[in-house]
């Protein structure tokens, strides 16, 4: 649905909001106390609030993207009291689960730069392996500070070079 509306939207408003929110989030994982990766009392029942952060951040994800996966987190230990660990896995399926539905719009449009994207696509399944290994050894010791340094770097990008 966000891919849909991209098209059909200003999303001026996206390049103030998002690092503003992407700020909140890095203050919020340096200052909570106790984020470990031990769950906690869920605010929310799992099973039918999962698919509405789901498609809410998956919306966002459509449209513009930028600090998907920090959202994500956020709502998985906020709302669900899932532990920072099992909260960064479970944001990696929803976050490619996004954007494979991002590219069954966009490709159709001929929307995708494919060099571009197979590179970026290699970086990712690289990355992704390499901060999933080093996430299940390290756990909350190393994802809370490497959320607040994402999330303080994407906004800083967003600001200074829209």
């Amino acid at each position: 649905m966000g891919a849909l509306t991209v098209s059909r939207i200003d999303t001026s408003l996206l390049n103030l909001a998002v690092p503003v929110a992407l700020i909140a989030i890095a203050l919020y994982f340096l200052f909570a106390p106790k984020l470990s990766d031990a769950d906690r009392a869920s605010r929310l029942p799992f099973e039918p609030f999962v698919p509405v952060l789901g498609f809410v951040v998956g919306f966002y994800d459509g449209i513009f993207g930028p600090g998907t996966g920090s959202f994500f987190t956020v709502g998985f230990v906020v709302l669900f009291g899932l532990g920072l660990t099992r909260a960064t896995g479970s944001t990696k399926a929803l976050n490619v689960t996004s954007n494979l539905a991002a590219l069954v719009i966009f490709i159709p449009q001929g929307q995708v730069i494919w060099p571009i994207a197979l590179v970026m696509a290699i970086g990712q399944i690289a990355g992704g392996y390499i901060g999933a290994r080093t996430g299940i050894r390290y756990g909350a010791a190393v994802i809370r500070p490497l959320v607040v340094v994402v999330s303080i770097a994407m906004a800083l990008k967003l600001i200074f070079f829209p």
